[in-house]
């Protein structure tokens, strides 16, 4: 990390398709020691809305305002571990979140759980001219659910584990670049969801609404729903 002599304020959010990958940071000094872990249960679930995928997210603030050198978290560390990869993340089913979105009953479809994987998609949003807004603690899943303001870099890398240890290392130079196509495959049910409810608006003639959710399934994984829209248009 630079040293701008000021705090760092990171939101960091692992994507959740048929897997996830469940991150925890290591961040270090100078020196290369470490100076603090936040652990995987430190990112909370967040539910799909609008166009976001299901995600783990937190915030926190990378500290380097302090006067010592060595107090200063000059690197960061993202991986997962042996414990992680046994566990599972609960989330809302597809069909729940839709009928929220849509005002309409619950269809009562149970959450599935999704595994935890070695390898994931990993998005980092730094923001530097702001830090006075941000707390040490989660914003996600709790009362603190205000949006962030705008990043100052932003960038995804992708994160792996080798035997349970370190994984990517981030930059706040990173490019934002488009991560669609290294997106993983969301569920089966989920994209067959998806497809049916734009068959649906297009037999309803509903084509804008249809076209909202081509976007939305494709942000979250399809590989699908664009030819999906094609094929109900033609048969219409």
């Amino acid at each position: 990390m630079p040293d701008l002599g000021e705090d760092i304020p990171i939101t960091l959010e692992a994507q959740i398709g048929e897997t996830v990958f469940a991150p925890t940071v290591a961040l270090l000094n100078e020196n290369f020691e470490v100076l603090r872990v936040l652990t995987a249960d430190f990112f909370k679930y967040v539910e799909a809305k609008h166009f976001k995928p299901n995600m783990l997210a937190a915030t926190f603030k990378i500290r380097l305002a302090s006067g010592l050198p060595e107090e200063r978290e000059r690197y960061m560390i993202v991986y997962t571990t042996d414990q992680s990869l046994s566990d599972e993340t609960q989330i809302v089913h597809p069909a729940r979140t839709y009928a929220k979105a849509q005002a309409k009953a619950d269809p009562g479809l149970p959450d599935p759980l999704i595994p935890h994987s070695a390898m994931g998609m990993v998005n980092m949003t730094f923001n530097s001219a702001n830090s006075s807004v941000f707390s040490d603690q989660a914003w996600f899943g709790g009362k603190k659910e205000e949006p962030l303001p705008s990043p100052s870099s932003q960038g995804t890398v992708a994160a792996a584990s080798s035997a349970g240890a370190a994984v990517a290392v981030s930059s706040t130079n990173s490019s934002g670049t488009d991560n669609r196509t290294l997106k993983k495959a969301m569920l089966p049910e989920t994209e067959a969801f998806y497809n049916k409810l734009i068959e649906d608006m297009i037999n309803n003639d509903e084509v804008e609404k249809a076209l909202k959710l081509v976007e939305e399934a494709e942000y979250a994984g399809s590989r699908s729903a664009r030819n999906t829209f094609i094929e109900a248009v033609k048969n219409k």
